[in-house]
């Protein structure tokens, strides 16, 4: 479809390369989340995917921060 009401925009695919010269896909490595309850909401996080916790601050509540991760994927709360 062109012409009016359109906007052409195209599909961009990007790709970084391996060390081997190969091509990596793109993922994500980090999610932040602002909530008021740092500490409840890490807490559902581990429950329901598992996640281990990295640190919190502090250290006894995480009232103000807690980083979680999959191994993979670190998720600032």
């Amino acid at each position: 479809m062109t012409g009016e009401g359109r906007i052409g925009l195209s599909p961009v695919i990007f790709h970084s390369t391996a060390a081997d010269g190969g091509v990596m896909a793109n993922r994500i490595k980090h999610i932040a989340l602002q909530t008021e309850n740092p500490a409840e909401t890490a807490e559902w996080y581990k429950n329901v995917f598992g996640l281990d916790e990295l640190r919190r601050i502090p250290a006894e509540t995480g009232e103000e921060g807690v980083w979680l991760t999959d191994g993979y994927i670190y998720f600032a709360i």
